[in-house]
């Protein structure tokens, strides 16, 4: 059987009054935990600074809008300083500034010697044999580096003389020049052969040193090996 009409109503408007009593509730119960409250909070704190006890006081303006709820009073402006005290130190331990090693130094120029492995001469003909080499100077730092090349031999001795024979430079036996930063430099040089044989043409030495130093140190060769030559008659 069907519901009247006015009945169906009846129930509708019992709901609907229902559902607005409940929300007045909740309303009611929200605005119970609703406050409009400006606190001033006045704190003192004991901080050690400088191994002096400090005691310092200060207040903060908090507004509190609804009970349980976190708040936090609003940052104030700090003010720049008109004057700041300068703080002065002074270090115990002075480091020294760090120099190259003799190592390093040593390492300055790399050479390298080009010749060719052998060289034939008609000694019957004509008894002098020149022979041209390239000694190639590559300067390995970022600075400037003067550099030394002496080619003179280093010792006279009777062990030296049976591996030099009677090789000699030809020409000047000392060279100056300054070579810039990742230079390199191409020698021109020519050794002299009186009879055939077999010869280390790794006698030139190379000095090099940073421009603004004194100090020269002898460079170290790109390889232990000797520079020979076979020298053959025609």
């Amino acid at each position: 059987m069907g519901i009247p009409y006015g009945h169906k109503n009846a129930i509708l408007n019992t709901d609907g009054c229902r559902r607005s009593a409940v929300d007045e509730a909740v309303r009611l119960i929200q605005k119970c935990s609703e406050v409009n409250l400006n606190l001033i909070i006045l704190w003192k704190a004991y901080v050690i600074e400088d191994n002096k006890q400090l005691i310092l006081e200060g207040q903060h303006h908090v507004s509190l809008d609804v009970i349980g709820a976190e708040c936090l009073s609003f940052p104030q402006k700090q003010e720049p300083p008109e004057m700041t005290l300068l703080k002065f130190t002074r270090s115990e331990n002075v480091i020294a500034p760090v120099r190259p090693s003799t190592e390093q130094l040593s390492n300055l120029i790399k050479t390298s010697l080009h010749y060719p492995e052998s060289f034939s001469h008609p000694f019957h003909h004509k008894s002098l044999c020149l022979v041209p080499v390239t000694l190639l100077l590559s300067n390995s730092s970022r600075a400037e580096v003067d550099v030394i090349i002496d080619l003179r031999h280093k010792t006279t001795s009777p062990e030296a003389l049976e591996i030099h024979g009677s090789f000699s430079w030809l020409g000047q036996t000392q060279y100056k020049l300054q070579l810039r930063s990742h230079q390199v430099f191409s020698l021109q040089l020519k050794a002299c052969f009186v009879h055939t044989g077999i010869y280390n043409l790794g006698t030139p030495r190379v000095f090099a040193k940073l421009a603004n130093q004194v100090t020269l140190y002898e460079a170290n060769q790109q390889s232990s090996m000797p520079a020979l030559i076979v020298i053959n008659d025609i």
